[in-house]
């Protein structure tokens, strides 16, 4: 299944919706969705995950990458609503502990701000 990206912008921070698969095909589509929201200001930015049907080691790849944009700038990446799958991925591969997870992108926007 093809990826499909949807940016939106509040306040510092950016949110972008992706459905679909997350692979080898498709994880240079999400880095470069993420780039265009850092390259606009978005200091920090929330993956919505929950539509992802399915996530392989290229997709913890972009996630990593991203993150790692964002951390030379002050910024910090988080994953919200991570399907079963996606999140399983994420505790195997450790980003678990070392991104912002959470269950919605409301909790992650509060974690992101501090509150």
């Amino acid at each position: 299944m093809p990826l499909s990206t949807s940016a939106t912008e509040a306040g510092a921070y950016g949110v972008l919706a992706v459905t679909g698969d997350l692979d080898l095909v498709t994880a240079p589509q999400l880095t470069r969705a993420a780039g265009e929201l850092i390259a606009a200001g978005r200091r920090d930015v929330v993956i919505d995950a929950s539509g992802l049907s399915f996530c392989d080691s290229s997709g913890i790849t972009a996630f990593v990458a991203i993150a790692t944009r964002l951390e030379d700038s002050g910024g910090r990446l988080a994953i919200a609503g991570a399907t079963a799958i996606v999140r399983r991925i994420l505790e195997i591969s450790g980003l678990i502990e070392a991104l912002v997870v959470t269950a919605t992108v409301e909790e992650a926007a509060a974690e992101l701000a501090g509150t």
